[in-house]
């Protein structure tokens, strides 16, 4: 599941949202991955296959 939203901001709230985490926590697992949020036709978005790589490193983390 890909996700998009009109300003950075929007995308951040649905993972921070998503994942029950803080802002920060959002920006460190993407700066992680080597992932940035870039504008494409006017959204900025993550593909299906960055959100699949940030729900793993979600699920590492959360079993310790």
């Amino acid at each position: 599941m890909s996700i998009a939203g009109k300003s950075k901001r929007d995308v951040v709230q649905q993972l921070e949202k998503s994942y029950g985490v803080a802002r920060t926590t959002v920006f460190n697992r993407l700066k992680y991955l080597g992932y940035s949020l870039d504008k494409v036709d006017d959204l900025f978005s993550l593909s299906d296959e960055q959100m699949a790589e940030l729900d793993n490193l979600h699920r590492w983390i959360s079993d310790g």
